[in-house]
């Protein structure tokens, strides 16, 4: 999955990949299956560190696994009141400039958060071909 500037997507949460990971983990598999080849997808780094090792043999398990850790992780900027114009207005231009990017963020963070909670549409695209 690719973004409209042709950035490679991360499977799990939409946000640019970085980095790969393997649906089952690397360091579960013994030497003998390392000859096998473990399915490798886009993964951005927070997701492929948030998954560790995790042991979840399909991307829907584990883009059901990151719901709850992006939400551990996150919870204070999840849980800040949402600001008006009106309100933000009143504030010292620091101050505004702070609650601005806090909100960036919580929105950011709610947009990863409904894609994990979108059916793994990496596979169904894949099936589909």
């Amino acid at each position: 999955m690719y973004d409209a500037e042709g950035y490679k997507l991360c499977v799990y949460c939409g946000d640019r990949s970085t980095q790969i990971d393997h649906v089952y983990p690397r360091s579960r598999m013994i030497r003998l299956v390392e000859k096998f080849v473990s399915e490798k997808v886009d993964s951005c780094q927070e997701c492929n560190l948030l998954l560790g090792a995790a042991n979840l043999m399909t991307v829907q398990e584990k883009k059901d696994y990151l719901v709850a850790r992006v939400e551990n992780r996150h919870w204070r900027i999840l849980n800040l009141p949402i600001w008006t114009e009106e309100e933000l207005r009143g504030l010292t231009n620091h101050l505004e400039t702070k609650i601005r990017a806090e909100q960036a963020m919580r929105q950011h963070l709610e947009s990863r958060i409904s894609t994990l909670l979108e059916p793994d549409a990496y596979h169904l695209e894949k099936k589909s071909r």
